[in-house]
């Protein structure tokens, strides 16, 4: 029985070369991907936070029966839900919903909204007032009462915000996230006053 040591070859400067060299490609193809993916992240958990809490402030109105706001500050990047306090008077939510959220790093936002007429459901604007905390009317769209149940419609809002009323209604927009360093891009959209806000499939870019 041969009882010599065993002598284990190890490797050549050759062979790890050639290892670095495959560690390197699949590095090369696989680090822009996991960048890639961590971007598309970012910007779609960004998006569906957005989302969520449009879609909370507009059944929070119905229930409620009070006026939200979505608010946006494009330039600090910030988003925040506000609510009638009374007399037309929006405060932040002292809940969770209130709180100022900061979109991630290299994310902006940008709102194309379209505001809508205040519906007032009674056909005396001093009742309703008193009913709804919105103040009373000064003018009314085209001069005009419509409606057959007496409504009252007052000029639609001036502002950055996105507001969600107690009928159900809400101003139509489109909030546009992106990632300024990669172009990634998503859009929470709301084509219609009686539409809720949802992601397009389509949306990505």
């Amino acid at each position: 029985m041969d009882a010599r040591p065993v002598k284990y070859r190890g490797f050549t400067m050759v062979e790890l070369l050639i290892v670095m060299a495959i560690i390197a490609i699949v590095s090369a193809i696989v680090i822009p991907s996991l960048i890639t993916f961590g971007i598309s992240r970012r910007v779609n958990d960004a998006a569906s936070a957005m989302l969520a809490a449009a879609q909370w402030a507009r059944t929070q109105s119905i229930v409620e029966a009070r006026t939200y706001r979505l608010n946006v500050d494009s330039q600090s990047r910030t988003y925040w839900l506000s609510a009638d306090s009374g007399a037309g008077n929006f405060e932040d939510l002292t809940n969770e919903h209130g709180k100022h959220v900061t979109l991630p790093d290299d994310v902006t936002v940008t709102v194309d909204v379209e505001p809508q007429p205040v519906i007032l459901m009674n056909q005396n604007p001093t009742v309703q007032s008193q009913l709804t905390s919105i103040p009373v009317p000064t003018e009314l769209i085209d001069g005009e009462q419509i409606g057959t149940a007496g409504q009252l419609m007052v000029n639609p809002h001036e502002g950055t915000f996105i507001e969600f009323q107690p009928t159900g209604r809400s101003d139509p927009a489109t909030i546009t996230l992106a990632d300024s360093k990669f172009g990634k891009k998503l859009q929470v959209v709301c084509s219609s006053a009686a539409e809720p806000f949802h992601i397009p499939t389509d949306s990505q870019k």
